[in-house]
This record gives C-alpha cells, sequence and structure tokens, in this order.
C-alpha cells in the first residue's frame, strides 16, 4: 500500500477534486469513465433512490478513488478505497465501498432462457456471442421451445416483436403461429409473483404483449422508454447543432 488513511473531510475533499479527469478503465462501450463525474453521478442516484441512507451515498461517492490512490490495481481498486476511508467515514461505509466491485459482477449476471418458436430460432452465431458474454459474469443462456417453462423461474418477462418492420406481408402468418408466445396474464401467471413484464416498443397490443400487462402493474415498459429518451435526446441536439454549423460554413 503506497498511501495513508485519509485523515480529514478535507483531505478527502481534496482527493475527490484531484479524481477529475483521472480516467478508469473504458468499459465494455470503449468509452472511459472519469472518476469524479461518476462518483458524483451514482451518489446523486442513491440519494434519489435512498434519501434517508446517508452513509450509502458517501459511499457512492467515494467508491472508485481507489483508481487514484493505487493507478493500475483494477482488481483491487475497491480494497484500497475501502481501507483509505474506513477510519473517517467508518466501517460501514467501507465495506460498501469493499464490496462494490462483487456486487456489480452479481448484478450483470444473468441466466436469459429464450423460447423461439420452432422456425424463428435465434442465429447460432448470435446465440454463441450471448453465451460468450453471459459466461464472463457467472451467467447462462437456456433454449426452450415452452414459453411457460421459460418464465417459470424469470425475474422479467421480455416480449419480442411479432412483426418486424419490413415483414409487415407477413402480419397474419406470424400471428397465428406464435399466439401462444403472446406476454399476458396467463403467461405471467407461471412466473414468480414479483416477475417484471419488459418491452423495447413499438408494441402491437394483442399481438406479443397484452394491453393489460403493457399498462399494468408488472410493467416496466414506460420506464424502459424513460431511460432511454435522454439517448434520443442527445442523439437530436448532436444532429441539429451539426446541420447548424455546416450552415453557417456554407
Amino acid at each position: 500500500m503506497t498511501y495513508d488513511p485519509i485523515p480529514t473531510v478535507d483531505a478527502l475533499m481534496a482527493l475527490l477534486a484531484d479524481c477529475a479527469d483521472v480516467w478508469d478503465t473504458p468499459d465494455r462501450s470503449g468509452d472511459p469513465v472519469d472518476i469524479l463525474d461518476h462518483g458524483r453521478q451514482v451518489a446523486a442516484v442513491l440519494a434519489e433512490r435512498h434519501p434517508e441512507d446517508e452513509e450509502l451515498q458517501v459511499a457512492g461517492l467515494v467508491h472508485d478513488i481507489g483508481h487514484h490512490l493505487v493507478p493500475g490495481d483494477e482488481a483491487g481498486h475497491g480494497a484500497h478505497a475501502a481501507t483509505a476511508v474506513e477510519g473517517l467515514l467508518g466501517p460501514r461505509v467501507a465495506r460498501l465501498v469493499a464490496l462494490h466491485i462483487p456486487a456489480k459482477r452479481y448484478l450483470a449476471a444473468a441466466d436469459p432462457h429464450l423460447a423461439p418458436r420452432p422456425g424463428y430460432e435465434t442465429e447460432e452465431d448470435v446465440l454463441g456471442e450471448a453465451r460468450q458474454l453471459m459466461a464472463q459474469t457467472g451467467g447462462s443462456v437456456t433454449l426452450t421451445t415452452e414459453p411457460i417453462e421459460a418464465v417459470g423461474a424469470a425475474q422479467a418477462v421480455y416480449a419480442e416483436v411479432w412483426v418486424p418492420m419490413d415483414r409487415h406481408r407477413e402480419r397474419a402468418e406470424r400471428t397465428a403461429q406464435l399466439a401462444a408466445y403472446r406476454v399476458d396474464d396467463t403467461s405471467l401467471s407461471h412466473a414468480p409473483r414479483d416477475a417484471v413484464a419488459m418491452h423495447c416498443l413499438p408494441a402491437v397490443l394483442g399481438h406479443e404483449i397484452a394491453s393489460e400487462v403493457l399498462a399494468g402493474p408488472r410493467s416496466l415498459v414506460r420506464r424502459q422508454a424513460a431511460n432511454r429518451l435522454p439517448t434520443a435526446q442527445a442523439v437530436l441536439h448532436t444532429l441539429v447543432g451539426t446541420a447548424r454549423r455546416r450552415r453557417r460554413t456554407t
């Protein structure tokens, strides 16, 4: 260990200020992460969702400072941060900081159960890539042709579009073939009581998902759409801004 425990709040604030423009390892998207901005974002989300738990919010703010304390030690950055803040912020904050790495691995792990009708199976290359990604986080991919079997232990039931935008001529055929794969109250009754329903939209009500499910208490569909809104706004802002700049130069 090449650092001392953080002795005071002022010292912690100075360390956080030094984390500005310190970049974490690029994530899977290839985008580097600014440690200070990331800590602020996590703390803000935790303050919104758990306003009564100030220790959790503080842990979110400081959880990645280990990257700055011991640059290059990716595997140990949680432990370094926990050791540095424990004397100042207490054992619970330190434990939350230390456990954030295994917590992310746990949350990232998934065991998707796919239930395509025969003739609508996922391409083998896509399936192989999915299995590889799941294995990296301790998950797996299970295939079945029985939709009731697929939802049996599901935490989330994801409805897929039956008729892609370029396949409208196949609507009648696909609707008849896929009727047993509709996500409705009957199919959800075979899932755990806390399972939620999801859909990326646009949806055709009465086809892949029933209206009572889409608008029901177990639906996360509107929240999904709301979460995509900032990305769409950013794309629109960039496109409009680029067009305006081009007009000025012509």
